[in-house]
């Protein structure tokens, strides 16, 4: 389950890395790129809970220290702030 969540980490960092891409594209007027942005904020806020998630498993059984999932969970919080910043047009909040 430890590689499991390496690997999770891993589709979050890259999914990150895509929707900034998005975010630079629709900065240059792509329409298309804005509803990419946002349904990768999306991937971004299930990835981070699939994470959390498993991380809690984890620490059930004694296989991760507990700071792993207090971490899964403070990014899985700034994760949904960030969502509902940029999805009600916080700009100021979301950029």
């Amino acid at each position: 389950m430890l590689k499991v969540l390496r690997g999770g980490m891993a589709v979050q960092v890259a999914t990150i890395l895509v929707q900034a891409t998005f975010a630079g594209m629709m900065i240059g007027g792509s329409r298309h790129a804005a509803q990419l942005h946002e349904l990768t904020g999306k991937l971004l806020v299930l990835v981070c809970l699939g994470q959390m998630l498993l991380a809690i498993a984890l620490r059930v059984k004694g296989r991760c220290p507990l700071w792993i999932p207090m971490a899964g969970g403070g990014l899985l919080a700034a994760e949904v702030l960030e969502f509902s910043a940029g999805h009600f047009h916080y700009l100021a909040l979301h950029v």
